[in-house]
């Protein structure tokens, strides 16, 4: 895995970790800063369902990001 030099982390997000559905819908924890480079371009990704979707965004952050 590449590691990612610290002065590319130029920018932050706030992450909401999924931690499941209940008989409402989806359920996500505390919202947490991450340090990260943030690049907004258009392009096609595929979800979690296998099907292409349109990305207007996307950010790169180490792998321990986690909260």
């Amino acid at each position: 895995m590449m590691q990612v030099p610290g002065f590319i982390m130029r920018h932050t997000v706030q992450v909401e970790p999924f931690l499941g559905t209940n008989a409402v819908g989806e359920v996500f924890g505390q919202k947490a800063p991450v340090k990260c480079h943030y690049v907004k371009k258009m392009k096609m990704v595929r979800n979690a369902q296998g099907e292409e979707v349109g990305s207007s965004s996307h950010y790169i952050a180490v792998p321990t990001h986690l909260p």
